[in-house]
């Protein structure tokens, strides 16, 4: 994977990667303990096409526990999930604890793990519903109805928070607003 410092590789040691760096001078300054960390910002290559496959999953969960999800309430939700129109908007949030997340995959993960770490639930937030994907430290949110706003200060904790507001119809390189 290409990032601002060099290509970074596998090692085949578990908790280590490798480096190819960019420059001498990259390479000198991890030598003498000038650059210590590489942070590595994963980011949805197609925001889309999580949107619409969390908007189902979070509709298939719902029609599995109850005979909601035929409601008038939710069909935006199906309407974007399925077919979205060109220029309509939908919006998710990633929640990551990137520590220890890290730490988790660098001592490894046991199946009773991943297990317990994975959860998908529909959680009420008052304005209603969202449905909510748990993969161990990361947590990933979709609103099931249009009326859910993305707070805007869920932006004031970035990069632990990042709200991803989607517009069909756009190329997935296209910047976000």
């Amino acid at each position: 994977m290409k990032a601002a410092i060099g290509t970074l590789r596998s090692s085949h040691l578990p908790g280590y990667l490798g480096l190819d760096p960019l420059s001498d001078s990259v390479e000198q300054g991890i030598f003498n303990n000038k650059i210590t960390q590489v942070r590595i910002i994963a980011e949805p290559v197609e925001p889309l096409a999580v949107c619409r496959l969390l908007l189902k999953m979070g509709l298939e969960l719902l029609a599995y526990n109850s005979d909601e999800a035929h409601l008038p309430r939710y069909d935006a939700a199906r309407k974007f999930a399925r077919s979205p129109h060109p220029n309509s908007r939908w919006w998710f949030l990633i929640a990551c604890d990137f520590v220890s997340l890290f730490l988790r995959f660098k001592n490894g993960v046991s199946p009773s793990e991943w297990e317990s770490g994975i959860s998908l639930s529909i959680e009420d937030v008052g304005e209603g519903n969202v449905f909510h994907l748990k993969l161990l430290e990361m947590s990933l949110f979709v609103p099931l109805e249009q009326q859910i706003d993305a707070a805007t200060n869920l932006r004031d904790f970035a990069p632990e928070w990042q709200v991803y507001e989607v517009v069909a119809g756009r190329s997935p390189g296209h910047p976000q607003q």
